[in-house]
């Protein structure tokens, strides 16, 4: 091979590399848009994460992926719950799952309204007979003398015995010799 030859074969060999990289690479790389899903909490906020919600899927309260959901419990509008610890999903619960605490909860509060409905027939109960009483009261106060009102004269002695002024009942049981 001759000098001329190598050199024309090193410049296709190079603007080939050149094509292929520099060219090639603008036409093959091409930008991608990183979509993230979201999921509508119970509060109608939304969280984001990469990929499917599950176990050790890091979820995140903007759609940049930048700020991790605060660590806790959190209900998702479709009724599951999932538990989150330092930005990552560590539990999630169906739906179904706790029926039996939600069965308990709601017998509780049944015997709870149980309970008040008969407080409150004893209170009607007691509340029907103010009428009654307060119609008896009227009917005493008519035969007691002076109805219950307060007294302006002084009581009356209707036994019949006067009695006599402190002096006089002194004088009589002196001795007197």
């Amino acid at each position: 091979m001759t000098e001329e030859q190598q050199s024309s074969l090193a410049d296709k060999i190079v603007n080939g590399l050149k094509g292929l990289f520099w060219n090639g690479a603008k036409n093959t790389v091409e930008e991608t848009t990183v979509v993230a899903a979201s999921t509508t909490l119970a509060d109608e906020s939304t969280i984001y994460y990469d990929g499917e919600l599950a176990v050790c899927t890091a979820v995140f309260t903007y759609e940049v992926l930048e700020t991790p959901v605060a660590d806790g419990t959190h209900e998702l509008s479709d009724g599951r719950t999932i538990t989150v610890a330092e930005g990552a999903v560590t539990k999630i619960a169906d739906a179904s799952e706790g029926g039996e605490d939600t069965a308990a909860a709601l017998a509780a509060k049944d015997q709870e309204i149980a309970d008040l409905k008969s407080q409150l027939e004893a209170a009607n109960a007691t509340a029907a007979k103010v009428p009654t009483l307060e119609s008896r009261i009227a009917a005493l106060e008519k035969k007691v003398p002076g109805g219950g009102q307060k007294q302006t004269t002084p009581p009356q002695n209707f036994s019949g015995d006067k009695p006599e002024p402190e002096n006089l009942s002194k004088e009589k049981n002196a001795y007197k010799p």
